[in-house]
């Protein structure tokens, strides 16, 4: 999955524009404390403005104010969990190591000289230059002046993936018990188009925009989990269209719940990540054609704009689970990490149906 963010500049002009509101004491906590709606924050030539008058006129404005800070804050929260896991693996793993060199009556740093050290081979001169080379735009100095330290960091990366394996392995012959709960979001669900029983143990929520070459390959990812898990998993489909760089985006969300109102979202979501460069309303009123849709009930609804709310509210609820960019997977309310889609979320709902005592089916 791929993010492009600018969170911190973003963050930081947020937080100067509250600057501002505060220090003209018009928040909307401010704002919220006044009894009267009819108290006056200025007058023009006499003519009053009133706190009500203000509060209508900056309602967008707080409104984008506080979901940027709900989504400021779910983040920080999943780097705060993430910062604790990582260091309990790191403290996990330092226990193996000493445990395995206690049994074997070595020196810790012995044991990792025979079992780790030993075997990371230094890179090449041809391994530091294509990694140079790869990282060119990045890298402001010479390969000559940038090589010692290329091939410290590559040294870095190998010795540390052969120690993680160790670990991985010491892991496996060992008991260990975690008791650190996954961080979880709640994310509404009962409304959106689903695939799977409402009651299975299993939720899986994907916040998608059809313009989205990496959302287009996760679909069948996604279809492909609910047919291994059946009856186990739920998959549920959230709006997330990123209006500013896919401009067909919001329409092709609006036009799958049109089709979502005649019961046939899934065909529409396939039809649509089929071809995610044709996505006119043309195209989209073909596909309707083609799935045999009551084509005068379908364009009015996309015409319409009968669902923009639904999909802005879609939006607004990813924002605030942390969605930043697409596609966002939570399992059970557990945001999906890593590059490997398949792998990740089946890892993931095999813990989540240990969890609730319900294995997976063999």
């Amino acid at each position: 999955m791929k993010y492009a963010s600018h969170w911190n500049d973003r963050r930081r002009g947020v937080l100067l524009n509250l600057a501002v509101l505060v220090s003209v004491g018009c928040t909307e906590a401010s704002m919220a404390a006044q009894p009267a709606k009819g108290r006056v924050l200025a007058r023009v030539n006499g003519v009053a403005v009133t706190q009500d008058e203000v509060r209508q006129a900056a309602a967008s404005d707080l409104k984008k104010l506080r979901l940027t800070r709900l989504q400021y804050e779910a983040k920080h929260k999943q780097k705060v969990h993430d910062a604790v896991e990582s260091n309990l693996n790191r403290l996990v793993g330092l226990k193996l190591v000493e445990q395995e060199a206690e049994r074997r009556s070595l020196p810790v740093q012995e044991l990792l000289r025979q079992e780790v050290s030993a075997s990371v081979k230094e890179p090449t001169d041809q391994e530091v230059a294509s990694f140079y080379q790869g990282n060119r735009k990045k890298l402001k100095k010479s390969l000559e002046e940038m090589s010692g330290e290329i091939r410290r960091y590559l040294s870095r990366q190998r010795y540390q993936k052969r120690y993680q394996a160790f670990v991985d392995r010491l892991k496996a012959a060992s008991r260990v018990e975690s008791f650190l709960e996954p961080n979880r979001v709640e994310i509404r669900t009962l409304s959106s188009p689903s695939l799977g029983p409402v009651d299975a143990p299993i939720t899986l929520v994907e916040f998608s925009d059809f313009q989205c070459p990496y959302c287009a390959r996760l679909a069948p990812v996604v279809k492909r989990i609910a047919g291994e898990y059946p009856g186990q998993v739920r998959v549920v489909f959230r709006q997330f269209p990123l209006r500013s760089i896919h401009a067909h985006a919001q329409k092709a969300a609006e036009a799958s719940l049109c089709a979502f109102d005649q019961g046939r979202f899934w065909e529409m979501h396939d039809a649509l990540f089929a071809e995610i460069k044709k996505l006119e309303p043309e195209d989209l009123t073909a596909r309707a054609k083609k799935l045999n849709l009551d084509l005068e009930a379908f364009n009015q609804c996309l015409q319409s704009g009968k669902y923009a709310a639904a999909v802005q509210q879609d939006l607004e609820d990813g924002m605030v689970a942390g969605v930043s960019g697409t596609p966002a997977v939570y399992i059970n309310g557990r945001v999906l990490k890593g590059s490997k889609p398949y792998d990740g979320i089946k890892k993931v709902i095999e813990e989540e149906l240990q969890r609730v005592g319900n294995p997976s089916p063999r």
